[in-house]
């Protein structure tokens, strides 16, 4: 079941790890590593993943998260469902990155909580480009209709300039 879960993560999410009950990756995970831009040398292992979140309020919430979660799987044998939330963290270069965490909790073979987490980076696009891109998206739709119709958009047209290339009298045009 655990496989699954974990290959599920996997197919939706730019890294996927495992901690232990106390929030702290059981193993080094190099696409985390590159992920943040850390040096490579660097390991992970046994670090809480909560230091990579700069923001103390995140970090409470992803910690109230995830202890939830593991304290409900310890009393419930089926574990914990999937659950989401947003968060930042900070590469090598002090800069921001926005993810989305996924995770679920379990119960281990040796009876330990752990919990899967994928992390897939993403960004927000204002309500109004969101609005703008739509726009255009549904006037293409329209001429391509149109077109699949044989019909075309109705053309307005411009008047020719009168024979002799001039003014209304056939002369040249007056400078």
């Amino acid at each position: 079941q655990s496989s699954a879960m974990m290959e599920l993560l996997q197919l939706v999410c730019d890294v996927v790890l495992e901690l232990d009950s106390n929030l702290r990756f059981t193993e080094h995970v190099p696409k985390f590593v590159a992920m943040l831009t850390l040096n490579p040398m660097r390991c992970i292992k046994g670090l809480p993943l909560k230091d990579f979140i700069p923001s103390a309020d995140d970090r409470d919430i992803f910690e109230t998260h995830l202890t939830e979660g593991l304290s409900t799987n310890s009393q419930n044998s089926m574990g914990s469902r999937p659950q989401a939330l947003h968060t930042t963290f900070r590469d090598s270069m002090g800069n921001n990155i926005r993810v989305e965490i996924f995770y679920v909790t379990f119960e281990d073979l040796d009876l330990t909580q752990r919990a899967f987490v994928g992390v897939r980076e993403f960004t927000d696009q204002p309500i109004a480009d969101l609005k703008l891109f739509e726009k255009r998206r549904s006037a293409r739709g329209r001429r391509s209709r149109l077109q699949s119709l044989g019909t075309q958009p109705a053309i307005v047209p411009t008047p020719l300039a009168p024979a002799g290339g001039g003014a209304a009298g056939g002369g040249t045009p007056s400078a």
